[in-house]
């Protein structure tokens, strides 16, 4: 997990406490990445739970944002367990996830990414929609040439993935969890999901916002590099990724329009 100034004191509070005083299976580790300066109440937040948790939380801190790419993979190199598992600062995993994260891992060792579905949320609404995601690789490999397979925040991942020698490319600011799922398929790496929500994920007016046109110019380059690779020259999946930068490019409010009225996932099912 990483958290920057930009982030709120009690949405992290919450998160952590999501992953370990609410969680039936606790995580041997918390890497917490400080992204550049944080302002009082984030360092509050940080040496409350340090106090409560002890070495179970480890902090990396940066002088400089760095951006969320970078702090990935320095967080990536903290940890000494076969396993780690994403979140984002702002989110809430369920109770049971790592237990059923886990379990599913234990049972299916030829999976090496397990996601889940996850409940969209906002300060109105606690349940805007619960998005769910392919729950075989097969499927994951070909949804991944439109979107996501797997819901970043919410993946538990094998560590060989990237002690094999992959990791989140820095060339990318946003829209790496796409680029490192087309290596991660490249090097013959699996996909899988639970079909049960295990994260909560807010979804607030700056979640529209952050889709900028920089952001759309940056997906639309990793889609058509990944494309390419498992793909080659000729094929239509390149038509998905080139229809998602025109719709990044619509006004705001067309977006959110689009977004809320279950457009978008009837033809991420087609």
């Amino acid at each position: 997990m990483a958290v920057c100034q930009q982030d709120r004191s009690d949405y992290l509070d919450r998160a952590l406490n999501s992953v370990w005083y609410e969680q039936t299976y606790r995580p041997e580790q918390i890497i917490l990445i400080e992204d550049g300066p944080l302002d009082e109440s984030l360092q509050s937040v940080i040496s409350q739970w340090k106090a409560k948790v002890g070495d179970v939380l480890h902090l990396c801190r940066i002088q400089k944002h760095q951006g969320l790419t970078k702090c990935l993979n320095i967080g990536l190199r903290q940890i000494h367990t076969p396993l780690v598992a994403r979140m984002d600062s702002d989110d809430i995993s369920s109770p049971f996830r790592f237990e059923r994260q886990v379990r599913y891992l234990q049972l299916h060792p030829e999976i090496d990414v397990v996601g889940g579905a996850i409940r969209e949320f906002d300060n109105r609404c606690e349940c805007l929609t619960i998005r769910h995601y392919p729950l075989t690789h097969e499927k994951a490999v070909r949804y991944l040439l439109r979107a996501s397979p797997v819901s970043h925040p919410a993946v538990m991942m094998r560590m060989r993935i990237f002690r094999g020698g992959l990791s989140y490319d820095e060339r990318f600011a946003t829209s790496q969890d796409i680029a490192l799922w087309f290596a991660v398929v490249s090097r013959g790496f699996r996909f899988g999901n639970l079909d049960e929500v295990v994260l909560s994920y807010r979804r607030e007016d700056t979640f529209y916002r952050r889709r900028s046109k920089a952001k759309a110019r940056n997906e639309c380059l990793i889609y058509l590099r990944g494309i390419y690779h498992l793909k080659g020259i000729f094929s239509f999946a390149y038509l998905y990724p080139l229809a998602r930068y025109c719709f990044r490019l619509l006004p705001l409010c067309f977006i959110k329009r689009i977004y809320n009225s279950g457009l978008r996932d009837y033809v991420l099912k087609q």
